[in-house]
């Protein structure tokens, strides 16, 4: 739970309650200690048809970046190994050997 500056529990927006959507897209920027990171999400096929988009902007530490990256690769199956490296053209990454 949020907290006001005095140190009091803040109740979160009405707004940002329990929002549920599909991920759309993301984006980052390196912060000096973490990242910034934006994600943009669509309640429905019918809300993304319509242009409603919503945006939560994050901010995370490096540790918090890397749990985050950890868990996801984890539940979906998938090791450090399976992410691309963005440094290598995509030709290369699709015909290099594993």
């Amino acid at each position: 739970m949020a907290r006001d500056d005095d140190g009091a529990s803040a109740e979160p927006r009405p707004e940002a309650r329990n929002r549920a959507g599909a991920v759309i897209g993301w984006v980052h920027h390196p912060l000096p200690h973490g990242i910034a990171l934006e994600v943009q999400t669509a309640a429905s096929a019918a809300a993304l048809d319509d242009g409603r988009v919503d945006t939560t902007r994050l901010v995370l530490t490096r540790n918090q970046a890397l749990l985050l990256a950890s868990f996801l690769l984890r539940v979906t199956g998938h090791t450090a190994d399976d992410v691309p490296d963005a440094r290598r053209p995509a030709w290369r990454r699709w015909f290099s050997r594993r």
